[in-house]
């Protein structure tokens, strides 16, 4: 029974509610709708009262006021909300002037008046600015026709109600105080919600922020990893179409050529030479090629702590031939135990291909000087390795000096593969390489690689 009870109360206070209702206006709507149940519930002792006292016309009012609380229920039940809200402020207003001119102003109906204005401001959302207005004219009215019929009329019915000692007056009075306090309550919690929900969406609100500057920054780094896949795609298509394309097309040229009735054995055996040489240049290109596609897989191995003085020193036992015939200083330029946490052979072949080019690309006559410098702080690594040699014309080759296969001095052996290596293996380490030259008086390679 009091299970049933609740959900027909909860049902009442809910009349009118749609999924998704914005909360303002829930919480608006079933205040309403608790507001027309209690003006029912207060209203019904005075029927009986009225009825003890055989007061047909005040009780006909005062049930027919209940009835009008009821439509404002059922309308908004229909979801025309602004025809309850109207129906309100007309059944409360008119109720209360006409019962006190039934029972005179001692009685103290007129008091629900003074309270009932009040209520105009949780009916109508504050935007609302033509429904108050509207609203506000007619409390305005009835406050004037109160005031003329105040002084001007005598009441129908003289009731000398007292109930232990309460009168008319002050039980209306009490009731009168009690629905100003449910207001005031309306007012404060609404508000404590409205700021509850605020924060919520606020939260909520810089999650979905968060997650999308996350996904963004996601997104640029794929844009990223794609540019940079576009680029090695494009330079090997470029070493496919002419370091493979050329050697295979001459080792078929030759063949076409070879003397198959072996009448000119010399012309046959220069033919042979030059498919050996043309096989031995399509080898090579695809070792380069395989060597690269290996150092790439390298990022898929584990990390470990290195210290950089111990891979320096092993990469002077790999070049002490060339460091020794070619009377190059090796300078380190870092703290003694200062350590990385990357992938060894990654890292090693970055210093290696370095020093290896600058001790290539010294200068005669002077003596050579390989600087390696090394430093940590909160963002990364930095390392520069910075040589007195040659130089690059950096006007010249800046945009293409890390492509695969381009050699800047021609009268120096090499592949051109060392630092297309480097910027490799920097961009598998989320790494950076910036380079300074000047012809005839060095190169400097600066690196950053983030913790």
């Amino acid at each position: 029974m009091k299970e049933r009870i609740y959900r027909i109360y909860f049902s009442i206070i809910n009349a009118g509610l749609i999924e998704n209702t914005a909360l303002g206006k829930r919480y608006r709507l079933i205040s309403i709708n608790k507001f027309c149940f209690f003006c029912i519930l207060i209203s019904s002792p005075y029927l009986f009262i009225f009825y003890a006292i055989n007061s047909i016309a005040p009780f006909t009012l005062i049930f027919s006021a209940q009835i009008l609380f009821a439509m404002v229920i059922f309308i908004n039940y229909k979801q025309y909300y602004n025809a309850g809200r109207f129906l309100l402020i007309f059944t409360t207003a008119l109720s209360v002037l006409f019962i006190s001119l039934m029972l005179g102003f001692e009685s103290g109906f007129h008091l629900y008046l003074y309270t009932a204005p009040l209520f105009v401001f949780w009916l109508f959302d504050i935007k609302e600015i033509k429904n108050i207005v509207f609203a506000a004219s007619v409390y305005a009215i009835v406050y004037i026709l109160v005031f003329i019929f105040k002084y001007n009329t005598t009441p129908m019915y003289t009731i000398n109600f007292n109930f232990f000692g309460v009168d008319l007056y002050s039980l209306n009075m009490g009731l009168n105080f009690v629905l100003l306090s449910l207001l005031f309550y309306n007012y404060t919690n609404y508000y404590k919600l409205l700021s509850v929900n605020l924060i919520q969406k606020q939260k909520h609100l810089e999650l979905e922020i968060s997650k999308r500057i996350e996904s963004e920054e996601n997104t640029k780094k794929i844009f990223q990893e794609l540019s940079k896949s576009y680029s090695s795609l494009e330079q090997f298509s470029f070493i496919i179409s002419h370091n493979i394309k050329s050697p295979l097309a001459n080792i078929k040229g030759f063949l076409g050529l070879y003397d198959k009735e072996g009448k000119d054995l010399e012309f046959n055996r220069n033919l042979i030479e030059h498919i050996e040489t043309s096989t031995m240049n399509l080898d090579d290109t695809l070792s380069d090629l395989n060597y690269i596609l290996k150092s790439q897989k390298e990022i898929l191995k584990k990390r470990e702590e290195i210290v950089i003085k111990n891979l320096i020193n092993t990469i002077r036992v790999s070049l002490s031939a060339e460091i020794l015939s070619s009377s190059v200083e090796l300078v380190e330029q870092y703290e003694e135990g200062i350590k990385l946490f990357s992938i060894r052979s990654i890292l090693h072949s970055i210093f290696f291909n370095l020093i290896q080019n600058a001790i290539k690309f010294r200068r005669d006559g002077i003596k050579s000087v390989i600087s390696i410098f090394v430093e940590q702080d909160e963002r990364g690594t930095i390392i520069r390795v910075a040589d007195n040699g040659i130089g690059i014309d950096l006007d010249k080759y800046e945009d293409r000096i890390f492509n695969l296969y381009n050699r800047f001095n021609t009268t120096i052996e090499g592949k051109g593969i060392g630092l297309y290596l480097v910027k490799n293996h920097l961009d598998l380490l989320g790494g950076t390489i910036e380079v300074s030259s000047k012809i005839n008086e060095g190169t400097t390679f600066s690196m950053r690689i983030k913790n």
